[in-house]
């Protein structure tokens, strides 16, 4: 256990000098400490409870201890660490531990930092998994080092391999509630309560301040820096401010009532969807009042208590995948912001939530969240895939409304810093059949909520054929730029894709096949996945089939949202420095798509799939595809069938598109045909 470790850690430390143990997460993480003071000069620290603030004037850099620890519940729980250990002291024996991960979550294993200040520094690195389950990893120097370089090394390694791109604009942070507004940013920095911000070389390290008070704030010293005030969530608990019915006590607080910024936001890095399990549980558990908080309940076992913060870590979703759905009952509890704050977590990993009614102190959920969380029934969420697209739609509006990226968009543009620019989508598409291109081109058009660019790649097809120009010219027409590259069709089909990434423009490519079916949201949901997963490459998998041939769909079992080893080539997804820096698409004719993911594994770079009801694929038998295993390597690989066309609502797509071939053949098969729509599984 990390108890033990600790305890040695400390035994072999001299017993004149100090020691510092922390804990964050509540009781999870305290029971991970040695019982007691080892000896005297041994501090314990909770930094749920906040560090005092920093001075104004900083009388110089604390002096080194000799044993510096700090134990989190929870990955989540390690990531809000990361501001707080600022201020601790300097130690040349570090250990910190992790009481416990997700299921199948990544191991914390620790990434030095990229200046390489350890390359003299370094003396032991040890990670260990403990037989409860719990990791640890404990650091020992030459020199002592900043306990938060240790903290960060860990917290690199959680929730994906892709550096992670910091909110904006760049924050420092005051009051008990710091550690939950930038979780895990590196560059976020505490400061008092009157400031200033302090200043690298000859500019303040942040761009703004933000504070959370109690009660009304001291005033702010600073001329350069901009600061923005929040009330703490203990401040809003319904124990100050009266019952959970007292709506207009509530709306009292200040002008405009509670708005969706002033809820601290999720840490989507580690709160999302990684992990959702498709499921027939009949179980739906209830988010009921306990005494000042919330509990998640099944019958008569509680699942989970939701602190004062309103906080769901990685682990709590872990032990809610099996349910069927949550559903929210709005009585006595905290207080509105930890509730809105515990909902937004819950759907922000996918966990189906619903509820009856939502009141009106909600509405700083949003008003997309407002509206899903009463679009369902349990009885509706017994269909898994009813469930499933409900889940889709709570992550969407969850991550898009609270994930701290898009919290500090606005809070940034409220306070005159212009937000940063959002990816640009270059969508790289390859068509060698001029009768399929005004498809792809619409399936590319009718894409929401993404800038993008079209780089086509002609592929053999004459530029000057008449469906070509029409397609093209009807693309153009909406807007959105087109670029076409002319390759004869004896050049290699990985050529040509390289070629096409080449010329594009975006920060993402995003690759798109000419006769498959997308959902109007399957770009931004790419777009969501590299946000959250980490990844350098992200897609789905072609979990729906549609057999031209035999008039079908198919839904084959495909786990999505985890890392894997291969996505659908249709979907293929990554950022420009992949195909720049790391690996290209081999100049080959076939398994292009297949043999580019093995590079990327094989370079180290990380695949993340992500959930597939936007995405159809097209198999028939003239389909021209490179590689075309047949109908019946579909209907062998098992699954369910439905005659007819049957695809997920997520798609938005009432009929199917057929090349004029297929649509004969498709309607010879219909005549004297029964279009029931019945499913049937297949063994």
């Amino acid at each position: 256990m990390i108890r033990d470790e600790l305890r040695t850690a400390l035994d072999l430390s001299s017993r004149h000098e100090p020691a510092l143990l922390c804990h964050i997460g509540g009781a999870a993480a305290l029971d991970q400490l040695p019982d007691g003071a080892p000896y005297a000069d041994c501090r314990v620290i909770d930094l749920d409870g906040g560090l005092p603030e920093p001075p104004e004037t900083p009388s110089g850099p604390p002096s080194p201890i000799g044993v510096a620890a700090l134990v989190a519940a929870t990955p989540t729980d390690l990531r809000r660490a990361v501001v707080l250990t600022e201020a601790l002291p300097p130690s040349a024996h570090v250990v910190l531990g992790i009481a416990a991960l997700p299921q199948g979550g990544t191991p914390p294993l620790p990434a030095a930092p990229g200046l390489d200040q350890w390359a003299d520094l370094l003396h032991d690195l040890r990670a260990h998994r403990h037989a409860d389950d719990a990791w640890s990893c404990e650091f020992r120097f030459l020199e002592p080092v900043a306990v938060r370089e240790a903290v960060l090394a860990v917290a690199r390694s959680i929730g994906g391999g892709r550096r992670q791109s910091n909110a904006a604009p760049l924050v420092a942070l005051s009051g008990p509630d710091a550690s939950l507004w930038r979780p895990g940013d590196p560059t976020a920095v505490r400061v008092g309560a009157r400031g200033p911000v302090p200043l690298a070389r000859v500019a303040p390290i942040a761009d703004i301040a933000l504070r959370t008070h109690t009660s009304h704030p001291p005033p702010w010293t600073d001329d350069h820096v901009d600061c923005v005030d929040r009330p703490t969530i203990a401040s809003l608990s319904w124990a100050r401010f009266g019952h959970a019915g007292d709506e207009t006590r509530v709306c009292d607080l200040r002008p405009g009532a509670l708005e969706v910024d002033d809820v601290p936001p999720i840490d989507e890095r580690v709160v999302n969807p990684k992990g959702f399990r498709p499921t027939d549980s009949s179980r739906v558990a209830g988010l009921v009042p306990r005494p000042d908080r919330w509990s998640v309940v099944v019958g008569k076992t509680e699942l989970l208590r939701v602190p004062d913060s309103g906080t769901i870590t990685d682990v709590d979703l872990d032990r809610l995948r099996y349910l069927r759905g949550v559903r929210v009952d709005w009585g006595r509890h905290s207080g509105p912001l930890a509730a809105v704050r515990a909902v937004a977590g819950l759907a922000a990993g996918g966990v189906p939530v619903f509820s009856a009614s939502v009141p009106r102190w909600g509405r700083c959920l949003g008003a997309e969240l407002r509206s899903l969380l009463t679009s369902v029934t349990a009885d509706d969420l017994a269909d898994p895939l009813t469930r499933e697209e409900h889940s889709v739609r709570l992550r969407r509006a969850a991550l898009r409304t609270h994930g701290t990226m898009a919290r500090w968009r606005r809070i940034g543009a409220r306070a005159g810093f212009p937000p940063p620019p959002a990816p640009t989508v270059s969508v790289i598409l390859c068509t060698r059949r001029p009768d399929m291109l005004d498809f792809a081109l619409h399936q590319v058009a009718r894409q929401r909520g993404v800038d993008l660019e079209v780089v086509l790649g002609l592929h053999g097809c004459d530029p000057d054929l008449p469906e070509v120009r029409a397609a093209v010219s009807a693309f153009r027409a909406t807007g959105r730029e087109l670029t076409v590259h002319i390759a004869d069709s004896g050049t290699r089909f990985g050529a040509v894709l390289n070629r096409l990434a080449a010329r594009a423009g975006g920060s993402v490519i995003a690759k798109m096949d000419d006769d498959d079916w997308y959902s109007p949201d399957h770009l931004a949901d790419l777009l969501l996945a590299r946000d959250y997963s980490g990844a350098d490459v992200f897609g789905c998998s072609d979990e729906y089939v549609y057999l031209v041939d035999f008039h079908q769909t198919l839904r084959r079992a495909n786990w999505a949202e985890r890392p894997v080893t291969f996505v659908s080539g249709g979907t293929i997804g990554m950022d420009r420095a992949v195909v720049e820096d790391l690996v290209a698409f081999r100049p080959i004719t076939v398994s292009e798509d297949s043999q580019f993911l093995l590079n990327v594994a094989r370079s180290g770079g990380r695949i993340y799939r992500t959930h597939g009801l936007g995405y159809v694929t097209r198999r028939s038998g003239s389909s021209g595809h490179l590689w075309d295993e047949g109908t019946a390597y579909y209907l062998r690989r098992g699954g369910q069938q439905w005659y007819g066309w049957r695809p997920s609502a997520l798609l938005e797509c009432e009929q199917p598109f057929a090349t004029p071939r297929e649509a004969r053949m498709s309607h010879a098969q219909e005549i004297g045909g029964e279009r029931d729509g019945r499913r049937h599984d297949i063994a």
